[in-house]
């Protein structure tokens, strides 16, 4: 359209002002790729529409990952094009395949209808089947749903009519009354709802009527930013809301702090937290007609919502009206006695309520969560959450968003905001409700999810597990895995304690197009621990009970992130085919990373090394100027001892020993420190033993950039087990030594078998064949993959 009389200035022409600009055309064709060719949404024919429909949300992806660009021309015009947008990598919305949708409905939605039509008589199974709720809380373009409507439908259709093929007009109908009953949604972006809504509303639109309206349940907001429990409000504003962020005024933040627990500590707190009670039961139930204005009962209740929910999201500054407690009790009470402070604070939180789409849950769908005499909640919760790792600068949320969590949970941390999803949607679920939502497969292992699944299992019951052995998102490098939970019919105290009981769980495997299905029995103390061993295929199961753990035997230290950037400008590229100088040993000391450690090998000065963008050949610390000038001088002084280092994302356990004490590492190496050190080797040993991996495969894999990796912190690597002491052990440890004074790839080989051989007798496990070919297996594919040259001792 960039020619001048083609569509362009017709195409603007309606918009003031626009008659100058230019789109080129490829901007216009990428936008509508999805949609070229498709039927029209009044094709008779069903799947022509369904076709069109389901590309509705491809577009909408295609159109997340770009954004316009526009350059100005001498002459006043615009010249506007799509570019790759980096937002899409802060919001982490991707588009989810057909396959995985269809396995969440398979192991959601199908067995709540086969419940519901177990107990309902002929007569009753449309209506039983209608009473489903189902909800996705980041619904996106609306694929869970669509999808969950149609089989709904075809269900509903089959009842009503007696037959297995319903003819299109039944269809139609049960559609309709699907998606006027059973269907809800959530998602931040508005475009993503008008999408929804559209895609939705087309399955059952007839030319001359009007669209069906949607706007009730499919609604625009931020699903986590918000009240769940109106309760919460009742009680005050939690502690956490006042934790000082990047840019307060910390000693209001404090003042701040000190006058909500006044007030939460006075003594008429009791009758007036009992007056916002009162308040908030007064207006739930009335559906939405908090829209009418603040002055309805839904508008008061949502007015203090907003107060409570903006409370963590304020900025401490004297010059912002504070929000605390108080601020909440004289906003249940009459407008006339407002303070103007409190009027100001009220109208903030307005203001941030639309700004941030706050999402009260019991208000927008009070029908299913808000109103009291019946069960309370969705019966099936679905869908792909944004995967957001707190730990990437690009996706980190906002602290405000973490506290309020950390307040709705009782507990905050690093956890991926998808696995935050799946707890809010156990929470949202009813009593022998259903929960299966997609999550990055880390989160099977995850230290940082740990506490969410330990809720998690508490609170629900793990049915069944989907895992991508592949990426399942072609736009998104992340490995994929869906869960699906179901909480239990009887809520139970958050301090039980999973039992010792064997639990079987449905695992199926996705690897390029295919689909492996396989009951996979666990014993619920693991689950605890991690969920990873749900997949790990063909990991070896230990049996084995150890008398001890390397941490019995040694301390573990892994170094993070001020570590890794304190070392810029201190690494030098030293001589490495000069001959060993103690002097140069001690001085500049050299810097071994995760990249140099193979298993009883240090490739330090073999193969080149990146670090901090740049590629080493050779990398030492400049000792002396990094104590003198640097903040690393007492880190550097407690990692230069004897020590194990090892290495992580690799296929087995990748240990070397520094006897003398005089290799530095860096992030991610984690260093083990023998508590004897005549006992390093046995250390070493014990650490790179086939059982310790086996273990580590089947509690911590999963959790690396790609599935068939170990990645272990270093409180993980103390809790693997160690043999009893004997000479087994004593053999494993020379062995050790062997490979690593090995001056052939042929000896080092040799000698890492007779060590595996030695540690997996001193353990005593009943498959010790099986445990050592799966072990040495994995050990002699990494190596030959690898274009390493022949390995030299490592001292």
């Amino acid at each position: 359209m960039s020619r001048p009389g083609s569509h362009g200035p017709r195409l603007f022409a309606a918009v003031p002002g626009m008659a100058r600009w230019r789109v080129e055309d490829n901007a216009v064709r990428d936008a509508l790729a999805a949609l070229d060719g498709l039927p029209s949404a009044h094709d008779a024919d069903a799947s022509a529409r369904a076709s069109m429909i389901d590309n509705l949300g491809l577009a909408h992806e295609r159109l997340l990952a770009s954004r316009l660009a526009i350059r100005w021309r001498a002459d006043g015009s615009a010249e506007v094009s799509l570019t790759t947008d980096p937002a899409r990598k802060a919001t982490g919305a991707y588009y989810t395949p057909p396959e995985v949708v269809a396995e969440l409905i398979r192991t959601s939605l199908e067995p709540t209808m086969a419940e519901r039509l177990a107990g309902a008589s002929p007569a009753a199974r449309a209506r039983a089947l209608l009473a489903i709720r189902i909800c996705d809380p980041a619904c996106g373009g609306g694929c869970f749903l669509i999808a969950a409507a149609r089989r709904l439908a075809l269900e509903v259709a089959c009842a009503r009519t007696g037959e297995s093929e319903p003819r299109v007009a039944a269809l139609r109908r049960a559609m309709r009354d699907v998606l006027a009953r059973c269907v809800y949604g959530v998602d931040l972006d508005p475009l993503a709802v008008d999408v929804c809504r559209l895609s939705l509303a087309l399955e059952v639109h007839e030319p001359g009527r009007p669209m069906l309206d949607l706007e009730s349940t499919i609604r625009c907001g931020d699903a986590l930013a918000g009240v769940h429990d109106l309760s919460a409000v009742a009680n005050g504003v939690p502690e956490v809301a006042f934790a000082a962020r990047a840019g307060d005024d910390r000693a209001h933040a404090r003042e701040l702090a000190r006058s909500n627990r006044r007030a939460l500590s006075s003594a008429k707190w009791g009758s007036e937290s009992a007056r916002i009670a009162e308040v908030l039961g007064a207006g739930v139930g009335r559906g939405h007609e908090g829209r009418v204005g603040p002055r309805s009962g839904v508008g008061r209740v949502r007015a203090l919502c907003d107060v409570w929910t903006a409370a963590f999201f304020q900025p401490m500054s004297p010059t912002q009206p504070g929000i605390t407690s108080e601020t909440l009790a004289l906003g249940a009470g009459s407008r006339r006695r407002w303070p103007a402070g409190v009027l100001s604070a009220i109208e903030w939180a307005r203001a941030c309520a639309r700004q941030r789409r706050f999402f009260h849950w019991p208000l927008e769908f009070p029908e299913v969560l808000g109103t009291a005499g019946r069960p309370r909640g969705f019966d099936v919760v679905l869908g792909n959450p944004p995967f957001l790792s707190q730990l990437s600068r690009a996706t980190t949320a906002e602290r405000g968003l973490a506290n309020l969590i950390a307040a709705r949970h009782g507990r905050g941390g690093y956890a991926d905001l998808s696995a935050v999803f799946l707890l809010d949607a156990e929470r949202l679920a009813r009593p022998g409700g259903r929960v299966a939502m997609v999550l990055p497969r880390s989160f099977l292992a995850a230290r940082d999810a740990g506490w969410v699944r330990e809720r998690l299992l508490k609170a629900a019951r793990l049915e069944t597990l989907w895992i991508a052995d592949g990426h399942a998102f072609t736009a998104a490098s992340v490995y994929a895995c869906a869960p699906t939970l179901r909480r239990l019919a009887t809520d139970p105290a958050h301090t039980a304690t999973p039992d010792a009981r064997r639990i079987a769980v449905e695992v199926t495997r996705a690897a390029k197009g295919e689909r492996r299905r396989s009951v996979v029995e666990v014993e619920t103390r693991v689950l605890a621990e991690s969920w990873a061993a749900l997949a790990a295929g063909d990991v070896p199961i230990v049996e084995v009970k150890p008398l001890a753990t390397i941490e019995a035997h040694a301390t573990a230290a892994a170094d993070f992130r001020d570590e890794y950037y304190g070392l810029v400008g201190f690494v030098v590229d030293g001589d490495h085919q000069r001959g060993e100088d103690p002097a140069m040993e001690r001085e500049f000391p050299r810097l071994i990373t995760a990249g140099l450690i193979e298993p009883a090998a240090c490739l330090w000065g073999q193969d080149s090394t990146r670090l901090h963008k740049s590629a080493w050949r050779a990398p030492r610390l400049d000792r002396r100027r990094m104590e003198a000038e640097g903040t690393l001088g007492c880190w550097l002084g407690a990692r230069l001892v004897p020590k194990v280092l090892v290495a992580t994302q690799t296929r087995v356990i990748e240990a070397v020993v520094d006897e003398r004490g005089e290799w530095a590492p860096t992030t991610p190496v984690v260093s083990v420190m023998p508590r004897e050190p005549a006992r390093l080797w046995h250390v070493a040993a014990a650490v790179s033993s086939p059982v310790a991996c086996a273990v580590a495969a089947r509690l911590y894999g999963g959790t690396g950039l790609t599935p068939g990796v170990i990645k272990v912190s270093a409180r993980q690597l103390l809790s693997l087990p160690t043999p009893c002491v004997g000479r087994a052990w004593d053999e494993g440890a020379i062995a050790f030594r062997a490979a690593s004074s090995a001056r052939s790839e042929a000896a080092r080989l040799a000698a890492l078998r007779r060590m595996g051989e030695a540690m997996v007798e001193a353990s005593g496990v009943a498959n010790s064949g099986g445990m050592l070919e799966w072990w040495w297996g994995r050990l002699t594919a990494a190596r030959s993959g690898s274009a390493r040259k022949p390995v030299r001792a490592s001292r």
